[in-house]
């Protein structure tokens, strides 16, 4: 079974991608020594991070806009990682352009 989650953040002080990956991450990672991060990727606009914890996989996802960001995680037994790649496949969030 897989759980998904969509949600929005104002963003007002325009932190960047580096500073959200820290405040999401660094706390989980001091407190989860246990943690283990398998993929990481960043663009200009976006970061994914794909790590296992307790048997389970937890893919991260963060798009940036003007003023705003956006987080996609999908979490999946540790045994699906297959079921991960097509899922990332399939999973988008589209922005409306002006």
């Amino acid at each position: 079974q897989a759980q998904v989650e969509i949600r929005g953040h104002s963003n007002p002080d325009q932190w960047s991608l580096e500073d959200i990956y820290y405040m999401n991450f660094e706390d989980l990672l001091r407190q989860n020594p246990d943690l283990d991060i398998l993929e990481e990727a960043f663009t200009e606009d976006q970061f994914e991070v794909l790590y296992q914890e307790k048997g389970q996989l937890h893919f991260f996802r963060v798009q940036q806009q003007l003023g705003q960001y956006i987080t996609l995680s999908v979490v999946l037994p540790a045994g699906q990682k297959d079921r991960l790649s097509a899922l990332r496949a399939q999973l988008n969030v589209q922005h409306p352009t002006p």
